[in-house]
């Protein structure tokens, strides 16, 4: 995701300490997903799905955008892993080749399931597939419309082969690159707890059982 008009940095950590302030809390819960439906505001006082962040910046989405798009997806969280947020203090100027305004069209590749893999300003370039190198090529779309690849989802070698494009001879991807629908973190962590993180006993209890000893005073 790259960031323009979402919200400020200020704005961003504002948002994200409420945010910790209600997990911390235990007031979130999950919305539910797999409808093909938005969920609902957080504004409204409902929840939305589970967030997580490892990258803290300001994305062009705002929050509400992003998990709306996950939970209208399928999906059953959403991280943040990286952000395409320019810092003018640690990473000025880093991104700006594939997220400045003028550059975008040529520069970002917009990948949805079913749909040829287009882009520029009037959608006339495509990526297709070099049996030769291996790799993908820019071709002409306009020209070559049967070259163009189809997004696929659910193709691990494709979403391998999107992956690799760097900047500036070929555009970044962006959306959903590889769907493999699987259990979240959170119920697979509980899941194998046998006590479903519930106590069972003191930890007092614990130290005075059988394997306890006495240490001499000196």
């Amino acid at each position: 995701m790259s960031g323009h008009d979402g919200m400020d940095r200020r704005a961003f950590l504002r948002a994200a300490g409420a945010l910790a302030a209600i997990t911390a809390t235990g007031c979130t819960r999950a919305a539910t997903v797999g409808t093909g439906a938005a969920s609902p505001s957080i504004a409204g006082g409902s929840g939305r799905l589970p967030l997580g962040f490892s990258t803290l910046g300001s994305p062009k989405w705002t929050w509400a955008q992003t998990l709306d798009f996950a939970a209208a997806h399928g999906f059953e969280g959403a991280a943040f892993v990286e952000i395409f947020q320019n810092c003018i203090v640690y990473n000025d100027g880093v991104y700006n080749s594939f997220t400045d305004r003028d550059k975008e069209a040529d520069a970002q590749l917009h990948v949805k399931h079913g749909e040829p893999l287009t882009f520029g300003a009037d959608k006339s370039k495509g990526l297709a597939f070099d049996a030769q190198s291996m790799t993908l090529k820019v071709v002409d779309a306009r020209a070559n419309p049967g070259a163009v690849l189809v997004h696929d989802e659910t193709n691990r070698t494709l979403a391998g082969l999107l992956l690799a494009l760097a900047p500036p001879e070929f555009p970044v991807a962006l959306g959903v690159i590889l769907r493999q629908p699987g259990q979240s973190f959170e119920k697979a962590f509980y899941a194998n707890q046998p006590t479903k993180l519930v106590r069972k006993g003191r930890v007092a209890d614990a130290l005075r059982q059988t394997s306890t000893w006495t240490v001499p005073a000196r």
